[in-house]
This record gives C-alpha cells, sequence and structure tokens, in this order.
C-alpha cells in the first residue's frame, strides 16, 4: 500500500487548503499533488529505530512534493528534522 492524501478541510484565514497523508510505513510514503505549488508539513512519526537513509527518503519525498518547511513531532523528531535541513542544503536547486 502506497500513502492516501486526503483533502480535510480549508484555512479561511490564511485561504489554504488543509491535507492529512497517511502511510502505513515510511517506505510507502510516495510524492503527492497539492492545490498549491509550496506546503507546510507537520510530520507525525516514530522514528525510533530508523535509520538516517530512511529519513532521508522521507525528507526527499516530502521535499519533491512541495514541503518548504518541516515541524517533525514523535520519538527522534530533532534527528529527523535535521536530516530534512541537510536533505534541502543538498538538494537545493534541484528539480
Amino acid at each position: 500500500m502506497g500513502s492516501i492524501l486526503n483533502r480535510i478541510g480549508y484555512d479561511g484565514e490564511w485561504q489554504r487548503d488543509l491535507y492529512l497523508v497517511q502511510a502505513s510505513r515510511p517506505e510507502s510514503l510516495q510524492s503527492f499533488e497539492i492545490s498549491t505549488r509550496y506546503c507546510v508539513c507537520l510530520l507525525l512519526w516514530d522514528a525510533a529505530g530508523e535509520d538516517i537513509g530512511t529519513m532521508a527518503n522521507v525528507a526527499v519525498v516530502l521535499l519533491r512534493s512541495g514541503c518548504v518547511y518541516l515541524c517533525a513531532w514523535g520519538d527522534n523528531c530533532a534527528l529527523v528534522h535535521d536530516v530534512h535541513d541537510m536533505v534541502a542544503c543538498r538538494d537545493h536547486g534541484e528539480k
């Protein structure tokens, strides 16, 4: 099973759609297309025991989907955020 994208609402104050992406495992997360070019991502993930390569793969998917700001929550979230930043810096300018 891949990832599932659901539009869950609309924020009238900031005039933006709100989405929920669900994936049963990090490896099943797939790129997604939303109604705007860029997005903010709140990543809820128990990443305890996950390796840096898996975290980097998740970062690549989020960045390619338009993520320009990441908030990470859960076990090992500081490392998830740091890996995301490293991938973003490494891939800066790539499409």
